[in-house]
């Protein structure tokens, strides 16, 4: 199966860590000639910083009604 990325896609993967060496550097190629290619790794880049950055604590109510649902999704799978 051979996987077709977008060069968005692509760049989302590098930033992720998911490139093979090759792809990588033909990506970083890619960035180094076109300023809005990498005017679009910047903005997805800081995206991705910001969002490692928050936080967030579901309350215990929220916990409960997943916990339920699951539980609920599961036995009616049985059924």
């Amino acid at each position: 199966m051979i996987n077709k990325f977008t060069l968005e896609e692509q760049i989302i993967r590098f930033i992720f860590n998911e490139l093979n060496f090759e792809e990588s550097a033909n990506l970083m190629t890619t960035l180094i000639a076109d300023e809005e290619l990498y005017e679009m790794y910047l903005n997805f880049s800081t995206t991705y910083d910001e969002v490692k950055k928050v936080e967030y604590t579901p309350s215990s109510k929220s916990i409960e009604n997943i916990l339920y649902y699951a539980k609920a999704a599961s036995l009616q799978s049985k059924n």
